[in-house]
């Protein structure tokens, strides 16, 4: 294929520069990108105002070039990959390579740090590379094998995972049968491994179709299984106990068997994961008793514990005898440290296991935790990722690493300050990679991302560099497989069904053409350019700005019910994205890590603390360290008991008596980037003493405060902000205490900041790498203002496209695409000459030719999912409804009276993401299947289908609403007829009723054609066979009131009622 040469490579000729040379090289180059490149032969012409005889003449090459790119286009496929005997790729792992560990976390070959780009083979692998009849034959080398080393150069990999077979279940049941696990299958695997010669990831995996089979064994003793199963609420592949002898033997029997088979095959293990995805949630007789050993241990009386606690148990045979954890706030926060702790314990048993087995020192070892906000929600999974921390050597990054975070908008804000919310995917992403890069800190460990999600060429690129640059060291593309022997490839459009249940699978070529395939070498030569810079941890820039995570706040928030815990992704969002270089610090940290680096501690919606950490924070903030506090006094410890930080001991929260929201009157200047109103809503009236002075006022209210205490400073912030009014009044705030973000970022037309760009900024020497990623649909023409940024002295070139960028004094002109990455390197002009060679000056009028151009249009036909709901989604919450549903989205056999949706077997939903989900707008939980035993959406009886529930009553809420919004759908829909309807119980005894009828808030699951608009009931997702869901908002006519619960009523009609997600958008 075509590609574009280095500018640094081109003659100085005609056009002043300007031409472009095409070249046959192994790159590939898209139809957009060939189109682009005539854009700018043309723009050019007519921006220096050329003849219109030259021009002509250039439109005359332009055809021809496209000519000759259409007939190569086929002939020259195969060169998307290198030639099978193709030598000095770019950053290529050399076979059997020795790869250490150096003193900052760094993964290093011959001394040269590396990041490892990799991938993933899950199941069978003896069965799953074989030819389809519609596979290229050009691409067998890839879809057939063999898998060997030379694979996986060619393709740019320099590390691999499998996932370890669970052969040693025969030890314990030779019956039981392992599906495409037989020891043929087994060797062919460990064969493959052992050829690949590359560093390999081991994958410990106890889900129910491999190591966790054995608990469909008659023949293993009850104490060793999880009670409560391991696909049920709050458990997730932990199908033994960890808390019984016999359940922990059989952990270690799987650890202990996947060693052995390393060693026997003379593998080159880089890392193993003990676990995969875990959660443990059960409660059993043995937990129990195991319960009440712990907190007599933890307590020396019960009078102790009930002090503690606020409680008034009078033994600690009464605290075991609980109906549920939640049955006091005091039991469920103990309860969960006490799962935390022998999970924790466990992990520290594998290690052992392992080492006894596999004696070398450089092994490393992790745990991968369930993605999303998992890691952080620590009752939700019962997998402390700190006290991890402390027992491996290694840190992974949950499922997916944070990494799903495009926005799809289309066009930027006017007005910055009312800007759309940050997604809270996109924000919770940031927040978890700041937390595992804190846990990676703690003696410079380094940072897997086990399971990497990428899709085409591009977005594996970009998925890669943005990897890289918030701390990884290595990413493994999931997964390298297509399920060659799954029966439905031998139906109709088989391929394609299984592309929409398994999206991921990178050989399934429905999927991911061959094209796609590429994505991992094109960032490896993107990478080879600036490695040096931005590979090497240490060349990260020193953070003077820390946020606090609590676990305590964390723990309590889910007896509770309060949503402040949540805060703390806003404000990491907000800080990120307008570029402020942050740390993360558990309070476990405190302790023991010296907070003299940091000159502010934010710590945003923190209630419950260690008994310790106020009196860390006074000692800061009389140290001259500043201290602000996002709505949350740390007014409460880990059991919900009062307690006092003594800078704001004088000052007393109280409902406020004005809801309304309002513009914030200021004393001090907001970020420049930011400027207008800037909304608030106050959630506490405050009063306090004369040494708080105020800030700023809503409705002449206080709502943000200081006070000098000892040396330092304590903010407190009153009031909830949309997050880029948030980001100017912390931008100005932080610059009263000088500190100010690493870069400035604005629009060229209006100075405002450029919003949902990420930044990472790198330093080796005299040179700064600036890594830019735009999180959204649109192009941005942008100055960029680093300090040291200064034309006299130094220049600022893309390294990848070897371009030279127009600076202005202190600020450069530059352009970054749609859902796209920038990678620019400054420094002294000799200094970039001599490492990058030359360069060709990019022209500012061409920049803004190629920006004007490149605005998308809306389409004339608007995709019906690009309606947004108004809604401030920081303060949306899902409900949890996962113990209330009770069918999942997919049916075996049609009329059998049991499975899924709506018992027309095939006739099924299929392709339904999980997860936090945003559809409209409004961040929807859907249930992943395999954490509720196959059980995702509430379906109700109707005349068509009697066999399930006619409602579903008691779904808990437990919070003030100021609306909800409702995912539902119908099936055997009759337009004007009720469906069901949603009964709201205030907990003052009050009711509303949320009637849902066909036609109106809700529609048949088959799309046949498009919604009214005006109608409340949008359609909010749809599959490739044209199947969906819809949404509707209701407004809370009390908003003001606490709603305790809801029930889902069917109204027995014609239409089957299905609800699939509801969540709460508080006050």
């Amino acid at each position: 294929m075509f590609k574009i040469c280095t500018l640094k490579q081109m003659p100085m000729t005609m056009c002043n520069g300007w031409l472009i040379l095409f070249t046959f090289t192994t790159a590939k180059l898209s139809v957009h990108v060939f189109n682009d490149i005539c854009r700018v032969f043309l723009n050019h012409c007519i921006g220096r105002n050329e003849g219109l005889l030259r021009m002509k003449k250039l439109c005359c090459g332009c055809v021809f070039l496209a000519c000759m790119f259409w007939v190569t286009h086929l002939s020259l496929a195969q060169d998307l990959f290198p030639a099978a005997d193709a030598t000095g790729l770019p950053l290529e792992t050399p076979p059997d390579a020795h790869v250490e560990l150096d003193e900052h976390g760094n993964l290093t070959i011959e001394g040269r740090a590396r990041y490892f780009v990799g991938t993933q083979f899950v199941g069978a692998m003896r069965h799953d590379f074989k030819m389809m009849p519609w596979d290229d034959p050009k691409y067998d080398w890839i879809y057939g094998g063999p898998v060997n080393y030379n694979y996986a150069r060619l393709l740019g990999f320099d590390s691999v995972g499998f996932f370890m077979q669970p052969g040693w279940i025969r030890s314990h049941d030779p019956n039981l049968i392992l599906p495409m696990c037989f020891p043929a299958d087994e060797n062919y695997q460990l064969q493959v491994m052992s050829e690949m010669r590359l560093p390999l990831y081991v994958d410990f995996t106890c889900a129910p179709w491999s190591n966790g089979l054995l608990v469909k064994s008659e023949r293993i003793h009850p104490a060793a299984i999880n009670t409560a199963g391991h696909s049920s609420q709050g458990n997730h592949w932990v199908p033994y106990s960890i808390i019984t002898p016999e359940g922990r033997a059989l952990y270690r029997d799987m650890w202990a068997y996947g060693a052995k088979q390393i060693v026997q095959m003379r593998g080159n293990p880089l890392f193993y994961e003990l676990f995969n995805e875990p959660a443990y949630s059960e409660v059993s007789p043995a937990n129990r008793k195991a319960f009440l050993n712990a907190i007599r241990s933890d307590f020396s009386s019960i009078d102790q514990l009930n002090q503690t606690w606020g409680s008034k148990y009078t033994s600690f045979e009464q605290v075991i005898a609980f109906r549920d954890p939640t049955d006091h706030p005091g039991l469920f926060v103990q309860w969960s440290k006490f799962l935390e702790d022998a999970f924790t314990s466990l992990c520290a048993e594998g290690v052992k296991t392992i080492k006894q087995i596999d004696t070398r020192d450089s092994i490393l070892f992790t745990v991968q935790t369930l993605g999303g906000n998992y890691a952080r929600v620590v009752p939700s999974t019962h997998v402390n990722v700190y006290d991890i921390g402390q027992i491996v050597n290694a840190i992974q990054l949950p499922t997916s690493g944070g990494l799903r975070s495009l926005t799809h908008l289309t066009q930027a804000p006017a007005e910055v300050a009312q800007a759309s919310n940050i997604p809270q995917g996109l924000a919770e992403g940031i927040l978890q990679r700041h937390m595992f890069r804190a846990l990676a800190n703690q003696g410079n460990k380094p940072v897997f991302n086990g399971e990497a999600y990428g899709y085409q060429a591009k977005g594996i690129r970009n998925m890669y560099w943005l990897d890289l640059m918030r701390g990884c060291n290595a990413g493994y593309l999931f997964s390298w497989n297509k399920r060659a022997w799954d029966k439905l490839w031998k139906q109709p459009e088989g391929g394609k069904k299984l592309a929409e249940k398994f999206p991921y699978m990178m050989l399934n070529n429905v999927a991911n053409t061959p094209q796609s395939l590429a994505g991992p070498m094109d960032f490896k030569k993107e990478l080879a350019t600036v490695n040096d810079l931005v590979v090497p941890r240490q060349n990260r820039p020193a953070s003077r700005v820390a946020l606090l995570f609590s676990y305590p706040t964390e723990r309590f928030s889910q007896v509770s019910g309060s949503s402040a815990h949540h805060l703390i992704r806003q404000y990491a969002a907000a800080l990120e994205l307008s570029h402020f270089a942050i740390d993360l610090l558990f309070e476990e940290q405190l302790a023991n890590g010296d907070l003299s680096k940091y000159d502010a501690i934010i710590a945003a919606g923190t209630q419950n603390t260690y008994p310790q950490t106020p009196s860390y924070l006074t000692e800061f903030v009389r140290g001259g360290g500043t201290v602000i506090l996002g709505q949350q006094i740390m007014a409460q410890t880990e059991y919900g008991l009062d307690q006092q930080w003594e800078p704001v001991a004088d000052l007393q929260l109280r409902q406020p008596t004005q809801h309304a929201a309002g513009a914030l009157d200021l004393t001090f200047k907001q970020s420049a980037l930011i400027p207008g109103e800037l909304k608030a809503k106050l959630q506490y009236a405050v009063h306090a003493s004369d040494a708080w002075q105020t800030l700023a006022t809503l409705h002449q209210q206080p709502a943000l405060l200081r006070k000098t205490f000892g040396d330092g400073q304590v903010y407190y912030l009153a009031a909830h902000m949309p997050d880029y009014a948030l980001a100017s009044l912390l931008t100005g705030v932080l610059g009263q205490e000088d500190l100010k973000a690493q870069c400035e970022l604005s629009r060229v037309d209006d100075g405002q900041l450029a919003t949902n760009v990420e930044v990472h900024l790198r330093k080796s020497g005299d040179l700064t790498v600036c890594f830019l990623f735009n999180h959204d649909a649109y192009p941005k023409l942008m100055h960029l203002d680093i300090p040291g940024l200064t034309a006299e002295n130094h220049v600022l070139i893309d390294p990848i496209s070897g371009m030279r960028l127009p600076m202005d004094q202190h600020k450069a002109t530059v352009l970054i695409k749609p859902e796209d990455r920038l990678v620019l390197v400054y420094g002294p002009e000799s200094q970039i000459q001599s490492q990058f060679g030359k360069t060709q000056l990019a022209d500012i009028d061409v920049l803004k030719q190629l920006y004007a151009q490149s605005q998308i249009k809306a389409p004339e036909d608007k995709d019906e999912t690009t309606f947004k709901f108004e809604i401030d989604d920081s303060k949306a919450v899902p409900v949890n409804l996962k113990p209330y549903v009770n069918r999942g989205f997919v049916d075996k056999v049609a009329n059998d009276g049991k499975g899924g949706w709506t018992d027309q077997g095939e006739n099924s939903l299929q392709g339904v993401p999980w997860g936090l989900q945003n559809f409209l707008g409004v961040p929807f939980e859907l249930i992943r299947f395999d954490e509720n035993f196959n059980k995702t959406c509430i379906v109700l009886q109707s005349t068509r289908m009697s066999h399930v529930p006619l409602r579903i009553d008691g779904v808990k809420v437990n919070m003030q609403a100021k609306a909800m919004y409702f995912l539902t759908t119908t099936a055997w829909t009759a337009k004007g007829t009720e469906a069901m309807r949603f009964v709201i119980h205030y907990e003052d005894g009050s009711q509303a009723t949320v009637p849902v009828v066909c036609g109106q808030q809700t529609h048949d699951w088959w799309v046949k054609r498009a919604i009214d608009p005006a109608l409340p009931g949008k359609l909010a997702w749809k599959n490739s066979q044209k199947r969906g869901l819809f949404a509707f908002r209701w407004q809370n006519p009390h908003p003001d009131r606490t709603i305790d619960r809801l029930d889902v009523v069917s109204a027995n009609n014609q239409p089957i009622p299905i609800v699939v997600a509801i969540t709460v958008e508080q006050p």
